[in-house]
């Protein structure tokens, strides 16, 4: 069901809850450049961090010419597609505005507080200091072209061997929270099981034992302190779903909760105020 990429994906889960700047704090930034553009425009560039150092930098909106390094980049404003008017549909009075792609930046640096980032790019230099940009503010430099915002941290809850996606997030009644996603390699998928206890991840756990053409997992905790994870999977050639119960010691056998002919896929999961488990999904019966 997934396509291989050209390189793998992690999963990625923001942090939010960010305070001020404290000594040596990993803060994070989202930086958009060319607002003010009004043609395709280069902003390539290199970042360096006063006081501190900058530990990731990925791009904003990945587009296919984008190149990111640990300190620089190669980012362009680029033309968006435009709506084409059909036979029947009138053509408007005036032109139609040409659409821009914006590009940017997500910058987390590990400094201190009143460590200064430095910007250098193809439309022009800036600077600011961690201090001047608590949560909340957003700051325009470059007489607006540029805007420099605080965003919630990010940490990998996946491993870099499979290309992950379609992930899911429940809570757990001990305060942490369960992830689930999807991992393909080698022209198979596999479903991962994760939890944060609120202070770091614990190991990732494979649900499906062993290759797999699983699609769409979705997790939901219950009364008794474990989490569901329930995913569709094909198995001589019909999509069917599958679950299984971790209790917090082991996981359970692999149940099989469909069996008609017909794919049942696209699921979602729900807790009742009783802490019991409902599932909803998408059936095919008699060819509806």
């Amino acid at each position: 069901m997934l396509r291989t990429i050209a390189r793998p994906i992690l999963l990625t889960l923001l942090l939010t809850g960010l305070g001020s700047v404290g000594a040596a704090e990993e803060v994070t930034f989202r930086i958009r450049f060319g607002l003010t553009d009004r043609e395709p425009t280069t902003w390539n560039g290199s970042v360096d961090v006063s006081g501190g150092r900058a530990v990731g930098l990925r791009s904003w909106r990945p587009r296919g010419a984008d190149e990111i390094s640990p300190q620089a980049w190669k980012l362009a404003t680029t033309s968006g597609r435009r709506f084409v008017y059909r036979n029947w549909e009138p053509e408007p009075s005036f032109p139609v505005p040409t659409y821009l792609n914006i590009p940017g930046l997500i910058l987390t640096v590990e400094a201190d507080t009143d460590a200064r980032v430095d910007l250098r790019t193809a439309g022009g230099n800036l600077s600011f200091r961690l201090s001047q940009q608590p949560p909340g503010r957003r700051a325009t430099y470059l007489d607006g072209a540029v805007v420099v915002e605080r965003a919630a941290n990010y940490i990998s809850a996946s491993s870099d061997d499979y290309q992950n996606g379609f992930a899911d997030i429940a809570p757990a009644p001990d305060g942490g929270y369960w992830v689930a996603w999807i991992g393909y390699r080698d022209w198979s998928n596999r479903v991962f099981v994760r939890k944060h206890d609120g202070e770091r991840f614990g190991p990732i756990h494979e649900v499906t034992q062993g290759p797999s053409d699983a699609y769409f997992v979705r997790l939901a905790s219950d009364a008794s302190g474990g989490v569901i994870a329930i995913w569709s999977d094909r198995r001589n050639d019909d999509f069917d779903l599958y679950a299984r119960r971790f209790d917090g010691e082991s996981w359970s056998e692999i149940e099989s909760l469909t069996q008609a002919p017909g794919p049942d896929i696209h699921h979602a999961l729900a807790t009742d105020a009783t802490g019991g488990v409902w599932i909803a999904w998408q059936g095919f019966r008699d060819g509806q």
